[in-house]
C-alpha cells in the first residue's frame, strides 16, 4: 500500500496514541471503524472510542500473533490478513448516546495498559482508516 503513515512513539512515559476528528455518533446507531496496518516494533494495538457516547469500551489487538486479544462485551472486532504483512482491523460498537466523540489509536508494549514508557523508535503503518453508521 502507498501513502501509509508512520505512528511513531516518544520516550516519554506516556499514551502514544492518535485520537481522531470527533464526530457525533446518534444513541442506538452502530459504529464500525476499520483501519489497515503493518506492525513495524510494537506489539499490541487498542482502539476505543470516547466512553461517554460508548460506554467502557475497547479491543485489543495482538499484532504479533495477529489476533483480536480482548474485546469488551458490547463490542466486536476482527483482524484479517491482507498480503505483503498487512491487515485489515475492524472494531464495531453501539452508541450508548449522542454528544462529540473521539476514535483513540493507541499503541503499546502490552494490554494492560496504553501508557508505557516509549523509545522513540517503536512504530507501525497505518492506512484508510474510516468510520461507517448503520442505523438499526
Amino acid at each position: 500500500m502507498q501513502n501509509a503513515s508512520s505512528l511513531i512513539d516518544t520516550t516519554s512515559n506516556a499514551a502514544h496514541r492518535l485520537r481522531t476528528k470527533y464526530f457525533t455518533p446518534t444513541s442506538g446507531s452502530i459504529y464500525t471503524t476499520s483501519l489497515f496496518i503493518k506492525k513495524g516494533s510494537v506489539n499490541f494495538l487498542q482502539l476505543t472510542f470516547s466512553s461517554g457516547q460508548f460506554g467502557n469500551n475497547y479491543v485489543w489487538f495482538d499484532l504479533t500473533n495477529y489476533s483480536v486479544d480482548s474485546v469488551t462485551s458490547n463490542a466486536s472486532a476482527t483482524i484479517e490478513a491482507f498480503g505483503n504483512d498487512w491487515y485489515k482491523l475492524t472494531y464495531t460498537i453501539t452508541a450508548v448516546a449522542g454528544g462529540i466523540s473521539f476514535l483513540f489509536i493507541n499503541p503499546s508494549d502490552n494490554t494492560s495498559s496504553i501508557f508505557y514508557t516509549g523509545s522513540n523508535s517503536a512504530n507501525l503503518y497505518l492506512y484508510g482508516l474510516q468510520l461507517e453508521e448503520a442505523t438499526t
